[in-house]
């Protein structure tokens, strides 16, 4: 996998190492915005590699686990705060459930890279999945004045992929990038089957969201890209990122899968 970091910056192939940056001269959004960046990456490069994932998950499987209980005692504990509270009209309560399901979000991503991943692959057309789910793509990105044009191949596209989690995965890279991408900018899916491997490529003009550029405060799912990575790597597949002159991904994954971890 190659990627590109921040625009001017060489391209990135999951090696690390990056100067440290100067947190204090950043209002609080950029530097978290980076923290996930950082996170994103690093998880991309373990999500990539079969080894690195069972590594990753003797290390951090009972973390997550015992956050989540953790997590679903805070839950309690604030559903009952606020039903002792029910008299008080505060925007705190909506505010401390985003933040939980934020958090409850960033380890339900953490438990998706690094459990292990059996595929059941089934033989279908990947148009089936664009078709279905392309109308809420473009519902999310006309919420943000952005429209999205879908590009279906002319010949056949049928092969081997798993039929829930590849279009889960792809469905949450894009609606994260239907969030955090620059307002009012066009996107393009196409997709297709090139030198007998399924292609898919998206494309926008511009980066904004990617290297702590948001220009949304609500980043709604900073491990999307591990995530598409940790699926297209059970896939037997790649995945290339540049963020120069725009955003491109190109993922690509064999017409022939079998079930791995």
């Amino acid at each position: 996998m190659s990627f590109s970091l921040w625009p001017g910056e060489e391209a990135w192939s999951c090696s690390f190492g990056e100067e440290a940056r100067n947190a204090s001269e950043m209002d609080l959004q950029m530097v978290q915005a980076m923290q996930e960046d950082d996170l994103a990456r690093s998880l991309i490069g373990v999500a990539s590699s079969p080894s690195k994932v069972r590594a990753l998950h003797d290390i951090l499987g009972g973390f997550c686990h015992q956050c989540r209980n953790t997590l679903n005692s805070l839950k309690l504990s604030l559903y009952l705060t606020k039903r002792d509270a029910s008299h008080v009209a505060s925007p705190l309560w909506g505010d401390l459930d985003q933040r939980y399901k934020e958090v409850e979000l960033v380890f339900d991503r953490l438990q998706a890279i690094c459990r292990p991943l059996t595929l059941t692959p089934i033989r279908a057309s990947l148009s089936l999945v664009m078709e279905e789910r392309g109308p809420s793509w473009m519902k999310a990105m006309a919420a943000r004045n952005r429209t999205l044009t879908l590009v279906p191949p002319k010949t056949s596209d049928v092969g081997d992929f798993d039929p829930v989690r590849l279009p889960e995965c792809l469905n949450t890279f894009i609606l994260w990038r239907a969030e955090v991408g620059e307002f009012g900018q066009p996107a393009q899916l196409g997709w297709g089957i090139y030198e007998d491997q399924f292609l898919v490529e998206w494309d926008e003009p511009s980066a904004v969201g990617i290297g702590g550029s948001g220009a949304s405060s609500d980043r709604s799912d900073p491990l999307a890209l591990p995530l598409l990575a940790r699926v297209l790597s059970a896939h037997g597949g790649t995945m290339t990122l540049n963020s120069h002159d725009g955003l491109h991904l190109r993922v690509s994954w064999p017409l022939t899968v079998r079930p791995s971890l």
